[in-house]
């Protein structure tokens, strides 16, 4: 957990390479652990590298199939390759699933690719 912690640290300040370094060391430790995956995963893409995103996310849900941090993070990178019907279907499932964090939803970046599709309108009307 001290590698995920320090990695999500580094990944708040821009130093991806640090962050995707300690969640590498965080699944060599523990290769079960969705959460490293999924971190991971998201770095990617704030890094533009969709595939190794996209591969990480899907490994963290085949291990955590309700992992509402997971689901988001697969929304996100739909976004960010502006798929908006694909992100949305994502965003609700984590939505169902759990995930309440509104601020985030409205504000992260990562969703600027769909704001205004009717999709996202929808979703965030229906809080």
């Amino acid at each position: 957990m001290a590698y995920i912690n320090r990695g999500n640290v580094y990944q708040r300040k821009g130093d991806y390479d640090l962050a995707i370094s300690d969640y590498n060391k965080a699944i060599e430790l523990n290769p079960e652990s969705d959460m490293a995956y999924n971190n991971r995963g998201f770095t990617f893409v704030l890094l533009g590298e969709y595939d190794k995103a996209e591969r990480d996310i899907q490994e963290a849900l085949k291990i955590s199939p309700n992992n509402i941090y997971a689901l988001n993070s697969m929304a996100e990178l739909y976004s960010v390759r502006n798929e908006p019907a694909e992100a949305c279907r994502w965003l609700r499932k984590a939505i169902e699933k759990g995930y309440t964090n509104w601020n985030y939803i409205k504000t992260s970046s990562t969703y600027d690719n769909i704001r205004n599709s009717p999709c996202y309108d929808e979703i965030v009307a229906g809080k």
